[in-house]
C-alpha cells in the first residue's frame, strides 16, 4: 500500500429542510458498491465507491456517493488469481472503514440519523461477482 486518500465526495439533501419533519418515521435506504481498478506509470489504483440514499415516505433525504482510493504496488510474479483477490478483496476491505466513518459523519453533519454501514463480505461480494459474470459469459 503505497497511499490512500480520498478521492470524489458528494452530499446532497435535495428536499431539505421539509425532509427534516419526517425524521421520526423509518427510512428507506439503498446502497450500492462498486470497486475499480486501473494500472498506473508505478502501481495500480483500487477504487472503492459506496453510494447511499434515504427517503422518508417517498421523500428524498440524503443521497451520498464516496470513493476512497488506494495506490498499491505488486511484485509482478503475483499470479493473476492473487493479483484478483488483493485488488478486489483484500485493497477494499482495508478502505471501507474510512467510507463507513466519512458516510455516519457527514449524514449526522447534515441532520439526518447517521448512517452506519453494516461490515461487508468482501470477498463474498468478489465471488458473487465473479459467478454472475460467468454466467453472462455463458449466454452469449
Amino acid at each position: 500500500l503505497l497511499g490512500q486518500y480520498l478521492k470524489d465526495l458528494s452530499f446532497e439533501a435535495p428536499n431539505a429542510p421539509d425532509v427534516l419533519t419526517k425524521l421520526r418515521e423509518k427510512p428507506e435506504i439503498n446502497l450500492d458498491m462498486q470497486t475499480r481498478n486501473r494500472k498506473l506509470d508505478r502501481g495500480l489504483e483500487v477504487e472503492l465507491t459506496m453510494k447511499a440514499g434515504c427517503s422518508y415516505d417517498g421523500t428524498q433525504g440524503f443521497v451520498i456517493e464516496i470513493t476512497y482510493a488506494a495506490v498499491v504496488a505488486l511484485p509482478e510474479e503475483v499470479s493473476d488469481h492473487v493479483k484478483a483477490v488483493l485488488l478486489n478483496v483484500e485493497v477494499p476491505q482495508l478502505l471501507f472503514p474510512y467510507i463507513r466513518a466519512l458516510m455516519s459523519d457527514l449524514t449526522a453533519q447534515g441532520s439526518f440519523p447517521p448512517l452506519v454501514l453494516q461490515p461487508i463480505d468482501f470477498r463474498q461480494a468478489f465471488i458473487k461477482r465473479l459467478q454472475e459474470e460467468t454466467a453472462k459469459a455463458k449466454k452469449q
